[in-house]
C-alpha cells in the first residue's frame, strides 16, 4: 500500500464534510456476517477496536485538498473514508492503527464497482481513502475485511451510503 502525507487537518476536513445523508442502516446491525455502519453514526465497535467510515463525493473537497490527496474532483465520483482506532484505557482519546483493508463495492443491481483505495499516515493520523465512480442518487455498499495491524482479528464490515451529485 502506498504511504501519503498530508496534514492533520485535511483528515479532520474530510471526516466532517459529508454529502447528503442516505440514513440507511444501524450501526453494529449484522448482514450476512457483516456489521453494517450506519451513515448516522458512522463507526463500529469491536471490542478493543472501533472503525469509523463516512463518505461524500469528491466535490465537496475544496480544490486545496484535492489537489493534496491526488484526487480530481468529479460529480461522478465518490470517496469513503475509513478510520480504525484501536481504544486507549491510558488516554482520553482512541489511538489511529494501520491494518489490512480490502474493500470491494457493488450498486443496487449487483454490478460490481472498480474502487481505488488508498492508505494515507501523517504522524500519528492514518486512515484510507475508497475512491469510486458513481450516479447521481446511486447506492452502493461498501463490503470492507479489516484486519488491524496488531492483530488476527478480522473485522467485516458494510456501509452503505447513497450518493447526489446534482
Amino acid at each position: 500500500m502506498k504511504r501519503i502525507s498530508v496534514s492533520v487537518s485535511v483528515a479532520v476536513m474530510l471526516f466532517a464534510v459529508t454529502a447528503c445523508d442516505s440514513g440507511t442502516g444501524l450501526s453494529g446491525a449484522e448482514e450476512d456476517g457483516r456489521t453494517r455502519l450506519s451513515v448516522r453514526d458512522g463507526y463500529g465497535e469491536f471490542g478493543e477496536y472501533m472503525v469509523r467510515i463516512n463518505a461524500m463525493t469528491t466535490t465537496s473537497l475544496t480544490p486545496e485538498v484535492a489537489k493534496s490527496y491526488g484526487i480530481v474532483r468529479s460529480a461522478n465520483s465518490g470517496l469513503v473514508n475509513l478510520v480504525i482506532l484501536k481504544k486507549s484505557s491510558d488516554t482520553a482519546m482512541d489511538i489511529p492503527i494501520t491494518g489490512d483493508v480490502e474493500v470491494s463495492a457493488t450498486n443496487l443491481t449487483g454490478q460490481m464497482k472498480s474502487v481505488k483505495l488508498r492508505e494515507i499516515v501523517e504522524g500519528e493520523s492514518v486512515y484510507y481513502l475508497a475512491q469510486v465512480s458513481i450516479d447521481d442518487r446511486e447506492t452502493v455498499h461498501f463490503d470492507f475485511d479489516i484486519r488491524p495491524a496488531d492483530s488476527n482479528k478480522n473485522l467485516p464490515v458494510r456501509f452503505s451510503y447513497q450518493f447526489y451529485t446534482r
